[in-house]
């Protein structure tokens, strides 16, 4: 989570090899007091290993990005 990038990032690895990577849009943390929060936006990439990177859950980022961004 950073406090600055609109998006987290995780990697899978298996046998010491990146097998798949996935990026999570969210807006960026915002550290209040000893708490930290985030809006994920639901709008997921994902790319296993030798492929193109893919949207997943456009339909739920679709369906709140009516009332995250109003």
């Amino acid at each position: 989570m950073s406090l600055k990038q609109w998006y987290t990032a995780a990697m899978e690895i298996e046998n010491e090899n990146v097998v798949s990577t996935y990026c999570n849009v969210a807006k960026p943390a915002i550290f209040r007091g000893n708490q930290i929060s985030f809006v994920d936006l639901d709008l997921d990439y994902i790319q296993e290993r030798n492929k193109e990177w893919i949207v997943v859950d456009e339909d739920e980022f679709e369906a709140i990005s009516v009332w995250i961004f109003y």
